[in-house]
């Protein structure tokens, strides 16, 4: 009987502790998650802030493209000139 108490009671005691560490995992690696999220909100939200915008891509697109086509007519204009003078010669 005495095996038997000294079990039961081993038992008791390990489930205990079992339990006791249980519940400092479950709070330890919470926290960790909740630090987790909150770096990666950090991460987005100062990444989202140096990106500029769809409409503000677009806009620069259109910028450089109405820049180019400015340089491609002014190319086009001088070699007009270029052929008229090489044909008044």
């Amino acid at each position: 009987m005495t095996k038997k108490t000294s079990l039961r009671t081993y038992i008791k005691h390990f489930n205990k502790e079992v339990l006791k560490l249980s519940w400092i995992y479950i709070l330890a690696i919470s926290l960790l998650l909740i630090v987790l999220v909150q770096l990666y909100r950090t991460s987005t939200s100062a990444s989202s802030v140096n990106q500029p915008t769809t409409m503000q891509k677009l806009e620069q697109e259109i910028q450089t493209l109405k820049q180019t086509v400015q340089t491609q007519e002014m190319q086009i204009q001088q070699l007009q000139n270029d052929i008229e003078h090489f044909i008044n010669k």
